[in-house]
């Protein structure tokens, strides 16, 4: 029988994009996997690793005022130089005099640099005044929005029932103003809650639930992820046939609906997770024979 950490380690090789984040082509991965990405050249990787300042360079920033530093620290975010960008807001934020909507807005910006980098710990200590500062300065999206990243952050930080929380908070408030796209955001990150925590039952009621709002918009993409999913889940209690039939029919969508280019790591995985049952279940005949 598959064991609980094995699902965890088919988990483990997913990425989340914490920063604007497109839930339309998303594959509710986790965190950037820099020995997968497929970057030009090693170069590209600086940009998701923290700059490396001199110490004349910091001394200088440390004379700048708030204002000039969070503008300084936008310009570096706007080229996706996260790792720059990290480093300018800590400074920023070192001045405790500032308005407190704008130091706010900087809490909230260097938060999504460390969900960026995966430094998730350190993003932890803000995302309670972010989300109280997005509540009365923000549309609902981009409140949304706020609860879908602080919520990844905790789990990421394995900090799970502060997690489930939040993303329950976030899922009401997608639920409560129509939102689809981040109410299915929310039910695939649950349903992932549940299912570390052995309620398979609710964990595929999630599923399902998301499943059907794919299904409403034709995303595809969502639809691939969700039998990926379930696959995994059926894997991992053993039933071999529904979980055969999930990874098999993530591959069959992605290659119906042309997509194969945009969820080529999901294939990847059903794959490899249905090599790994086929020569469990040729051993098994096998040792039956003998």
């Amino acid at each position: 029988m598959k064991n609980q950490e094995t699902h965890n380690d088919d988990h483990k090789n997913s990425h989340h994009d914490h920063h604007h984040h497109d839930h339309t082509n998303c594959t509710h991965d986790h965190h950037h996997d820099h020995e997968k990405c497929e970057h030009d050249s090693h170069d590209d990787f600086k940009e998701y690793q923290r700059h490396q300042f001199t110490e004349d360079e910091l001394a200088q920033f440390r004379k700048e005022n708030f204002s000039k530093l969070f503008s300084l620290s936008q310009e570096q975010i706007a080229e996706n130089n996260f790792g720059k960008a990290v480093i300018l807001l800590e400074i920023a934020l070192e001045n405790k005099n500032e308005d407190s909507n704008e130091m706010n807005a900087a809490k909230h910006q260097l938060s999504l640099c460390y969900g960026i980098l995966g430094e998730y710990v350190n993003s932890l200590v803000y995302w309670d005044d972010v989300l109280k500062y997005l509540s009365e300065n923000v549309d609902q999206v981009d409140l949304i929005d706020g609860y879908y990243n602080a919520s990844l952050c905790f789990m990421l930080g394995n900090q799970l029932e502060k997690f489930y929380d939040l993303a329950i908070q976030g899922l009401t408030l997608s639920k409560e103003f129509l939102n689809d796209e981040y109410t299915a955001a929310f039910q695939i990150e649950i349903g992932k809650y549940f299912f570390e925590k052995n309620d398979i039952e609710k964990s595929l009621e999630y599923y399902t639930n998301a499943h059907e709002i794919f299904i409403k918009q034709n995303n595809f993409i969502g639809i691939v992820n969700v039998h990926l999913f379930t696959g995994f889940i059926y894997n991992a209690i053993n039933d071999i046939q529904k979980a055969k039939h999930h990874l098999e029919k993530c591959i069959e969508i992605a290659k119906e609906h042309e997509i194969v280019a945009e969820v080529e790591t999901q294939i990847e995985e059903a794959q490899l997770a249905l090599s790994k049952i086929n020569q469990n279940n040729l051993k098994s005949k096998l040792l039956d024979f003998s």
